[in-house]
C-alpha cells in the first residue's frame, strides 16, 4: 500500500520470482502481470513484442504499455512491447507493474507501466546454477491436435534450458558485481496444415490423364504444394471428390507437412555497483 501517493502499483520480490510457476525456465516475466487485477491477456489486441505474455490493463490496448528495466526505457518502437525481454527470473531481483493513477514521471503509456529491477551483487559471495528439460515422450496430445490438426502422437520435440549466475563484493560495502548467462535450446518438429482444398497426388493424377498437354496441370505437379517435398506433404481431412469439365472424380484434400522449428536463445547479464556515502553508481549490460 502506497501511503504517500495515489497510483496503483503491484512488486513481486525474490520468493515469488523463485516460485512463481508460469515464469521459470524463461517463460517470460510478464505472466506475473495477468495475476494482477484489471490485468488480461490482450489477445487478439497484441501484435507486439512479448515478455511471456501479451497483456492488456484496464481495458486499454496490448500496445499501451510502458517497458522499463531499472527504470530506463525498454520499449520497442516499431513493434510495441519490450525491446529486449529479461525473461530468466534468476536475473531479477524485483518485477513491478503500475496499472493506474501514474506519478508524474511517468507520462509515454496510457496503460501500465512494466519495470524491471535486475539483481546486484551483495557482500556475501551467492550464486545459482539451474536447469530443465521438457520432452515429447513425457507429454500428451493436446484437444486441438487431436481435433484439428489430426495428429495420433505428440511431435518430436526436447527443450533444453540451462543457466548460472554469481554475485559478490569487489570491495566490501563499496564495489559489487553480478553477472549471469542461460541458454535455451529447442529442437522440435511443428505441424503446418490447411484445409483449403487443393488436388492430392491422386487427383493430379487423374487431372493430367484428363488434360496432359495442361500448362495448369504441369505447373502443378511441378511447383504445386506435393512439389514442395519438405516435410513430407500428406492429405489432412477427408478426401472429396470435384468434378470438373471434362474430368470426373478429382480427389481433393487439404495438406499437411512436419517441418522443423527449432529455437536458440541466449542471454547474458553484467552489472557492476558502486556505492559511495551519497551516491549509488552502477553500470549494466543486457545481452539476448
Amino acid at each position: 500500500i502506497e501511503s504517500t501517493q495515489a497510483q496503483v502499483s503491484s512488486s513481486f520480490g525474490r520468493d515469488t520470482l523463485s516460485s512463481f510457476s508460469d515464469i521459470l525456465e524463461n517463460n517470460g516475466l510478464d505472466n506475473l502481470a495477468l495475476s494482477v487485477a484489471g490485468v488480461v491477456d490482450s489477445r487478439d489486441l497484441g501484435f507486439s513484442s512479448s515478455n511471456g505474455a501479451q497483456i492488456a490493463v484496464n481495458g486499454l490496448r496490448g500496445r499501451s504499455n510502458d517497458q522499463q528495466i531499472d527504470g530506463q526505457n525498454n520499449n520497442d518502437n516499431l513493434a510495441a512491447g519490450p525491446s529486449l525481454a529479461l525473461s530468466d527470473p534468476e536475473f531479477v531481483e524485483e518485477y513491478q507493474i503500475t496499472t493506474s493513477i501514474f506519478a508524474a514521471e511517468y507520462g509515454r503509456n496510457s496503460g501500465s507501466v512494466v519495470n524491471i529491477l535486475t539483481k546486484s551483487g551483495t557482500n556475501t559471495l551467492h550464486g545459482s546454477l539451474y536447469g530443465a528439460e521438457g520432452d515429447w515422450r513425457f507429454n500428451a496430445l493436446s484437444k486441438n491436435q487431436k481435433l484439428f490438426e489430426g495428429l495420433t502422437k505428440v511431435p518430436a520435440f526436447n527443450d533444453a534450458f540451462l543457466g548460472g549466475t554469481i554475485g559478490g563484493a569487489v570491495v566490501k560495502d563499496k564495489l559489487f558485481f553480478f553477472a549471469g548467462a542461460d541458454s535455451e535450446i529447442l529442437n522440435r518438429a511443428v505441424v503446418f496444415g490447411t484445409g483449403q482444398l487443393t488436388p492430392t497426388p491422386a487427383g493430379i493424377a487423374t487431372l493430367a490423364a484428363c488434360f496432359p498437354e495442361s500448362a495448369s496441370v504441369k505447373a502443378l505437379e511441378n511447383y504445386g504444394p506435393y512439389a514442395v517435398k519438405a516435410g513430407r506433404p500428406t492429405p489432412e481431412g477427408p478426401i472429396a471428390q470435384m468434378d470438373f469439365a471434362n474430368c470426373m472424380d478429382v480427389d481433393m484434400a487439404g495438406i499437411q507437412r512436419t517441418l522443423a522449428g527449432n529455437f536458440r536463445q541466449y542471454s547474458l547479464i553484467l552489472k557492476l555497483d558502486y556505492q559511495t556515502d551519497k551516491n549509488h553508481l552502477y553500470g549494466r549490460y543486457i545481452y539476448s
